[in-house]
């Protein structure tokens, strides 16, 4: 098993800041205030929400039209992949079974 953030994808919340304020045409620090700071990400992250509702509600709050896979996108960009790790995660899946966790939201 290996967990998606902080193991095969590096955890850095700020790289999807800069490209999903300016999807949306706010500023980091607004997009930030509305997603991450308010408590939103993390009620995410905690199962309140499923992908559609999780969508609708970022929709709400930015004021955007984007659609799920444009959010998910925006939403994953915090995600740095480890190539080191995920190349592990292949040699080991030719002989064993190999499975992917998070406690990320459904972005």
């Amino acid at each position: 098993m290996f967990d998606l953030g902080g193991v095969l994808c590096r955890y850095v919340p700020k790289r999807r800041l800069e490209p999903f304020a300016q999807a949306v045409g706010m500023t980091p620090p607004e997009l930030d205030a509305l997603l991450f700071e308010s408590g939103f990400s993390a009620r995410c992250d905690a199962g309140d929400y499923s992908l559609g509702a999780m969508c609708d509600e970022v929709r709400r709050r930015l004021h955007t039209s984007l659609d799920d896979m444009a959010i998910a996108r925006q939403w994953a960009l915090a995600f740095e992949p480890d190539r080191e790790v995920i190349a592990l995660a292949h040699r080991i899946a030719r002989t064993h079974r190999v499975g992917v966790f998070t406690n990320n939201g459904p972005a």
